[in-house]
């Protein structure tokens, strides 16, 4: 059957002047197929990019925590050689009690407990990220 011919679209639509539209090249098309098939691309988009959004939320998630935790590691470390340098500096006191040696015991002192603090700080800060899930493997 010529095309010029046909009073409605394969889906059954009938081919009005309100609902046919004419291409440049000569061709019919039913307006509401055209709506409907628009519809179903732009909702499959509107998919895609909320699927993008939620897989780019949870790799910020994930970055996010791993800085974290990889901030928490350099303070436990920083922590652990100050209280180090404290304690080496609380031993040359007790066979040097000089003005000098007590001021290095102090102010060592003061900088492991600063480093403490920060280490607190910085495990208060993980503890509020929650932690991301595993990724699931495809199989």
């Amino acid at each position: 059957m010529a095309e010029h011919r046909k009073t409605h679209c394969k889906h059954g639509h009938e081919y009005t002047e309100e609902n046919t539209y004419v291409t440049p090249q000569g061709a019919r098309k039913c307006r509401t197929c055209e709506k409907l098939r628009w519809k179903v691309k732009e909702d499959k988009r509107r998919a895609e990019r909320k699927t993008d959004l939620k897989r780019l939320q949870q790799e910020r998630q994930r970055l996010l925590y791993e800085q974290a935790l990889a901030s928490v590691r350099r303070a436990e470390g920083m922590a652990t050689d100050a209280r180090a340098e404290s304690r080496a500096a609380w031993q040359v006191l007790s066979t040097d009690p000089t003005p000098e040696a007590r001021q290095e015991a102090i102010e060592s002192a003061l900088d492991h407990r600063f480093q403490v603090e920060v280490l607190q700080a910085r495990r208060r800060v993980l503890a509020d990220i929650p932690k991301p899930k595993p990724e699931a493997t495809a199989a």
